[in-house]
């Protein structure tokens, strides 16, 4: 089947333009019309058009090879020992040394967090500061490595948390201006949150976010542009937005960002940082902001290798809140540095990887070719009908969004951004029969997405069809709809959300602008370590 993945195309909307028609894609008469032609923009009849599967019993959601010894069955406990030998991130190897304690690099983060947000073009990756509780627990984490009895590798460890998790005494806004308001502070920490803290790790606040995590530009014209790191005049990307953008801008080394639809994978690649989206059901979802439960992912996005793991590896595990973590194997670490890529069967479809901008994509061949020399075997493979997985996507993740929303619709539309408030009326006008042809079509998706790795252990492609836009002027205060770009942005997600396989962006070069570029690498369920060796590898060559 020939390649056909669609590069969406409609006019670029921002400010007061933007909130035209945002109204009118809500005003009965005329919203019709509008959204058809919205819908035609997307290829929504595509999708109406075709002839999924006739499937008989249940449908298959995720791609999930059988586990022999789940993990809840192993152990006794519903998490990850916190004192298991874990790799050493530069801070953490800092206080073990001496070199460093963990109250003047909180209070330093503290600072350089607090001076950006009133800088004119910093960064501003926050929406809150903790910075008195931030303070005590760096002075308890002080003592215990003083007494040389750390937790675990995260120790002392400064980390932010996206807006879109619960954290204890703060509430969790989801990038709107009203969700936060509405439900009060959160009175418990979301499982991820929990485990980091008591691992050790130092939260220094949460992080902006696109609103709802609906786009991947990183403009929120709620608490404001969340701008790259490497320049300001460019996008951060999204929708973890500001977590992405505090690693990068080197505030904090390791943050917990979300995925539904490369919602870690773009900014991680925008801001030149690692970010993973895990398997799903080895992460817990509980207390994160149920927007998109079937591809949602939580995650995290680390300045450097070792620092993904831990993270990764002390919010993994089965929970008991949430029941897609109840059926997992084992994390298995060993090997995890181990850069001999030998006998490694890397796939490449050719058509896809190549629908990026010129220079990543010879950055990307470049990287592969490292790759290939370093023992790796490339396999050329082709994915039927790349358009139907996007479509596929693209119904599953913004019905599920609009259904997040609810309680507060019908009454309260006119409070999201002019971006939010379209997507939310396309999503609207889809139908019952859509949601049933995009979840037919999940399941075939699934079925070919296991039938070809049987032939590969990864599959590689750039992570982003572009680098970071530039932030158009006029599009802080409502917001920016660019079909376009967020096609270019999102070309290379749509699967693995899908399948809920793992995935990870890679930094590996610049553009001639000086822009980050990343390699996205995708994995077998469970296959993170897997993943890990292959970031290793590239950040061992990088120095």
């Amino acid at each position: 089947m020939a390649y056909d993945l669609l590069n969406a195309k409609a006019p670029v909307l921002k400010g007061i333009a933007l909130r035209i028609v945002a109204r009118l894609s809500e005003t009965p008469i005329i919203r019709r019309l509008l959204l058809a032609d919205m819908m035609r923009s997307v290829g929504i009849k595509k999708l109406r058009k075709s002839t999924p599967p006739d499937v008989e019993g249940e449908l298959i959601v995720h791609w999930k090879p059988v586990v022999s010894k789940p993990w809840s069955e192993e152990n006794t406990g519903i998490k990850l020992d916190a004192k298991i030998e874990l790799p050493l991130g530069q801070i953490a190897t800092a206080y073990r040394s001496g070199l460093a304690r963990p109250t003047e690099v909180i209070a330093d983060a503290l600072a350089r967090l607090r001076a950006d947000q009133v800088t004119e073009n910093g960064v501003q990756p926050m929406l809150f500061l903790f910075e008195e509780r931030a303070m005590k627990e760096a002075i308890a984490s002080e003592e215990r490595l003083d007494a040389g009895n750390p937790i675990s590798a995260l120790d002392g460890v400064p980390v932010v948390i996206k807006d879109e998790m619960d954290t204890v005494g703060w509430p969790t806004c989801s990038g709107t201006s009203f969700i936060g308001e509405i439900q009060g502070p959160a009175t418990s920490d979301g499982t991820t949150v929990k485990r980091w803290r008591e691992a050790g790790a130092i939260i220094l606040g949460k992080a902006k976010m696109q609103e709802l995590g609906i786009s991947v530009f990183g403009i929120n014209p709620n608490h404001g542009i969340i701008r790259n790191p490497i320049n300001p005049n460019h996008m951060s990307g999204g929708s973890s937005s500001g977590s992405a953008a505090a690693v990068g801008g080197g505030f904090v080394p390791l943050a917990l960002g979300a995925d539904g639809g490369g919602s870690i994978r773009i900014p991680s690649a925008l801001c030149g940082v690692y970010g993973l989206k895990a398997t799903h059901g080895r992460i817990s979802e509980y207390g994160a902001a149920p927007l998109c439960p079937s591809v949602g992912h939580i995650g995290p996005i680390a300045d450097n290798v070792a620092d993904l793991i831990s993270g990764y590896a002390l919010m993994s595990g089965p929970d008991s809140a949430d029941e897609y973590t109840s059926v997992q194997p084992k994390i298995d670490l060993a090997g995890w540095d181990n850069t001999d890529l030998s006998g490694l069967r890397i796939g490449i479809y050719r058509e896809w990887f190549n629908d990026a901008e010129l220079e990543i994509v010879t950055a990307c061949e470049i990287a592969i070719n490292k790759m290939v020399e370093a023992g790796a075997e490339l396999v050329e493979v082709e994915i039927p009908s790349n358009d139907i997985i996007r479509l596929s996507h693209l119904t599953t993740i913004t019905r599920e969004m609009l259904n997040s929303q609810a309680k507060w619709y019908k009454t309260m539309k006119r409070k999201y951004g002019g971006d939010t408030r379209i997507y939310l009326a396309m999503a609207n006008s889809m139908t019952e029969n859509d949601d049933k042809k995009a979840k037919l079509l999940r399941h075939q998706i699934n079925l070919e997405m296991a039938n070809l790795f049987c032939e590969i252990d990864l599959l590689v492609t750039p992570s982003t069809g572009c680098t970071a836009p530039i932030i158009p002027k006029g599009s802080a205060k409502a917001g920016l709809s660019n079909l376009g770009k967020i096609s270019a942005l999102m070309r290379f997600m749509h699967f693995p959300n899908l399948t809920g396989q793992p995935a990870i962006s890679i930094p590996i070069s610049n553009d001639s602008k000086g822009l980050p570029i990343g390699l996205q690498l995708i994995a077998k369920p469970w296959e993170e370590t897997l993943l890990f060796r292959c970031a290793k590898f590239f950040e061992d060559e990088s120095q």
